[in-house]
């Protein structure tokens, strides 16, 4: 992995940390892995709000050039 694919994961990972931390986003687990500025979404959570959450945010971090959605809703 790239010290820019980190930098993309780790940004993502602590923005859904504050997410949840806020209280928008429990009983989830998602896997974030990021590739040349592609990131893959994989997991389950609780609603489709959820979802759009998880994927909206990696959507809007600087570098990335698109989001792989394996995620699921349970």
């Amino acid at each position: 992995m790239s010290p820019v694919d980190a930098g993309i994961t780790s940004e993502i990972l602590g923005r859904l940390g504050s997410a949840q931390k806020n209280g928008h986003l429990r009983n989830f687990e998602i896997d974030i892995s990021t590739v040349s500025g592609e990131v893959w979404a994989r997991g389950v959570v609780s609603t489709p709000e959820q979802k759009q959450l998880v994927l909206g945010t990696a959507q809007n971090i600087p570098g990335v050039r698109k989001v792989i959605d394996d995620v699921t809703v349970s």
